[in-house]
């Protein structure tokens, strides 16, 4: 079943500090990411009970985000990626979050805070809480960039959301709900760090990205090392052939939002790991 249908979830043992069910769905997107069973778990040890569903192989990706507003009947919900994992509050820090901003300003549709992106080793714009009652006027188109897209919809007819977020943030900072825990195989780095990069260039949203290559070529050819032994499967290795690929890729070609279950038969990877005697 592509969409299980949201069901209360406590906290696997232990007392909760708030049941938010009343008010708060939490959906796990996944399309079988080798991540997705601590996604869960981590939504099993939260501190907080909500209402709880997954997304299950639906794509691209628009059409998964979709599904929450479309199945979604709490006034708030919560978007949990695959290669999210929360820390123990962080369902009701996002919750929390949303009510202050909402005091402050009735029209703010969306509230986004951090989260510690492992492999890149920085913090980044991480984990949504939204009202549905906003979105449900402005269904997901299949564009690239949806969410900018359909941001910029509805900031057209006023509505505002909150980025609670420092990108100097170290681990542990409180702007920052849980980690990040993509890229930890060649197609996963190599899938991200160009569409990341493909995305940059069309909305120049993501300008931390521009330092990674060379950081990322440091870490697989150390400066200090007099002979450079280079992994061909390491994820670091594919993450910088996906800025590459990302920053020659004609624009023109990313019209729709990515499929996550066509990541490993992508042909311009498949021949790259082809041309390198990995296929």
């Amino acid at each position: 079943m592509p969409i299980r249908n949201p069901r209360r979830l406590s906290k696997v043992g232990g007392k909760v500090t708030v049941d938010l069910s009343k008010d708060v769905t939490v959906w796990l997107i996944t399309c079988g990411e080798p991540t997705t069973a601590d996604a869960r778990s981590a939504l099993r040890n939260q501190n907080s009970s909500f209402l709880f569903g997954e997304i299950t192989n639906e794509a691209p990706m628009s059409r998964a985000f979709q599904a929450m507003i479309d199945h979604c009947e709490t006034r708030f919900y919560v978007e949990v990626d695959a290669d999210m994992i929360l820390r123990a509050d962080g369902v009701q820090a996002l919750y929390s979050a949303m009510l202050q901003a909402k005091a402050q300003n009735p029209k703010c549709a969306m509230v986004a805070m951090g989260l510690w992106d492992r492999h890149a080793a920085r913090p980044i714009i991480g984990c949504k809480i939204y009202d549905r009652r906003a979105f449900q006027d402005y269904p997901y188109r299949d564009v690239q960039g949806c969410e900018t897209d359909q941001l910029s919809r509805m900031k057209n007819d006023g509505w505002s959301y909150l980025l609670l977020f420092d990108g100097h943030a170290s681990q542990g900072h409180p702007c920052l709900v849980g980690e990040h825990v993509t890229a930890n195989n060649p197609w996963q780095a190599f899938e991200r760090y160009r569409d990341l990069m493909v995305k940059h260039r069309k909305y120049k949203h993501s300008p931390w990205i521009e330092v990674l290559p060379k950081r990322l070529l440091e870490k697989i050819c150390e400066p200090s090392k007099s002979e450079c032994k280079v992994d061909i499967d390491s994820p670091d290795l594919w993450a910088l052939i996906g800025f590459i690929v990302g920053v020659a890729d004609p624009l023109a070609r990313h019209k729709g939002e990515k499929d996550a279950r066509t990541y490993e038969k992508d042909e311009v990877y498949k021949n790259l790991r082809r041309l390198l005697g990995r296929e």
